[in-house]
């Protein structure tokens, strides 16, 4: 019988939680729950991860380090005329689109809302943080390729954007469009409903307006 080596162990348990965050969300997770998914002794996760904080900190890496390095894209020279939104987009949306890091078939997406949502602000903030750093990048190009709009509002139309895409589209893989037998039309539909709404005129006052006049009930 092949001994389990300290690779395979440490990938056990990641796997095992990462699919118990997609299945069950993060406040199902516990070293002993881990550990009868994985299969492992759950004091393993305190030998290889320091504990349940330090695996998850783990997770987070594998998830989003491959979105940071697509996003590095975001540094590169846009073309000139109305395809520099268009690559904007690409470069922004398709890095949200990537595969959870052990479990291929779901979205790594839902792997970090989960943690961003209900980890402890040790292991939430350094994600947040990218999050931030990289919505403030996306808007400083936008305000130069959309400069007859608010900072303010393309901040708002930014964080909804990035709502729709997380929420909106699929949060499983099963209709990636990346995985080479899947057709690419959420992808697509994501990219044309991101730049119609950031193209959108300033409407704020006539909405606010509207609102207050339009009864409900």
């Amino acid at each position: 019988m092949k001994r389990a080596t300290t690779d395979d162990t440490r990938t056990a348990l990641l796997r095992a939680a990462e699919q118990i965050i997609i299945v069950e969300g993060l406040n199902a997770l516990s070293s002993r729950r881990i550990g009868a998914v994985s299969g492992q002794n759950s004091t393993l996760i305190t030998y290889h991860f320091g504990g349940v904080d330090g695996l998850l900190a783990e997770l987070c890496r594998l998830n989003q380090g491959p979105m940071l390095e697509e996003w590095r894209m975001l540094d590169s020279p846009l073309p000139e005329g109305d395809l520099a939104l268009d690559h904007l987009l690409i470069f922004w949306l398709r890095p949200l689109w990537r595969s959870a890091a052990l479990t291929p078939d779901e979205r790594a997406l839902v792997v970090l809302d989960e943690i961003a949502s209900h980890a402890s602000d040790e292991v939430r903030e350094p994600l947040l943080k990218n999050i931030v750093i990289i919505n403030d990048k996306v808007l400083e190009i936008c305000a130069s390729l959309l400069p007859h709009l608010k900072r303010s509002t393309l901040r708002m139309r930014i964080r909804l954007i990035g709502a729709m895409t997380m929420g909106n589209a699929p949060r499983s893989t099963a209709r990636n469009p990346f995985r080479k037998t899947r057709d690419m039309r959420y992808f697509h539909a994501s990219l044309a409903f991101a730049k119609t709404g950031l193209l959108e005129p300033e409407y704020d006052n006539h909405f606010a307006k509207l609102a207050r006049a339009v009864r409900v009930g």
